[in-house]
């Protein structure tokens, strides 16, 4: 009999059979691990299988190569946190996707599990878009360079220097400064300011093309490489900010 129990963050579930459910989890010593969950559509479980929900999960199987059964009881329910911020939900079932989509199964990431867990915290407490966007991309450039896609946003490429960084190559993943990048302009990606640490609140415009950057890379490295599409999701909450940011829609400051 195979055996354990530590904390999980629910990527997905679907159903299986009557009243159970296949489900996915994201443990940090295990990676993507799948499993069925008994009676999960019952009242006491259902809200405990939303996106992104934190877990106590005990898990048996008779066999490795068998598909086992988790039981569960729920620690942080995010997603009904949340209810009341519709951005947010697409944020977080987007967030779910992307992990459960792009890890392999059984593939441990202990300082990724950590970042994800630190960041649901931060944008549950966090009403101001401004500040929970910011960190949702840099929590995306973080699962690229858990899977060996990383970024170097600290250098210019063409003269390594470190100041007036504006955009990104789409080809090598590296900035450019202002002046090296001037004539190519229209074949680079913007790099936000708010991704080399300024202190200046970012703007619908600057969150948009931080989804932009992230989303070129997650699309052409990353999915790419396991012949798969970026989530529909996360083309949703792009188009999203990038609707809010053709609107001039306002930030909600408060």
């Amino acid at each position: 009999m195979i055996e354990w129990q530590e904390q999980a963050l629910v990527v997905e579930a679907t159903k299986f059979a009557e009243h159970d459910a296949l489900v996915a989890m994201f443990t940090p010593t295990r990676g993507i691990v799948k499993a069925i969950v008994k009676g999960a559509f019952s009242k006491r479980q259902r809200a405990g299988l939303e996106p992104m929900t934190l877990v106590e999960a005990r898990f048996q199987a008779r066999l490795p190569e068998h598909l086992g059964r988790i039981a569960f009881e729920t620690m942080t329910p995010y997603a009904v946190r949340m209810l009341d911020d519709p951005l947010k939900l697409t944020a977080l079932s987007s967030l779910a996707t992307l992990v459960k989509t792009s890890l392999p199964e059984h593939d441990p990431h202990p300082e990724l599990f950590t970042a994800l867990t630190h960041y649901l915290e931060h944008m549950a407490q966090t009403t101001e878009a401004r500040h929970w966007l910011p960190a949702f991309i840099a929590l995306e450039i973080h699962l690229l360079e858990s899977l060996g896609f990383g970024l170097d946003l600290s250098r210019c490429a063409a003269t390594g220097v470190r100041e007036d960084l504006r955009y990104v190559s789409p080809k090598s993943g590296r900035a450019v400064s202002g002046a090296a990048g001037a004539e190519y302009a229209a074949r680079l990606l913007p790099l936000p300011a708010f991704l080399q640490g300024a202190d200046e609140a970012p703007d619908w415009h600057e969150l948009a093309d931080g989804l932009r950057m992230t989303g070129h890379f997650l699309e052409h490295w990353l999915f790419s490489a396991i012949h798969r599409p970026l989530p529909q999701l996360r083309e949703r909450l792009a188009s999203q900010v990038t609707r809010r940011a053709a609107g001039g829609t306002p930030l909600p400051f408060s």
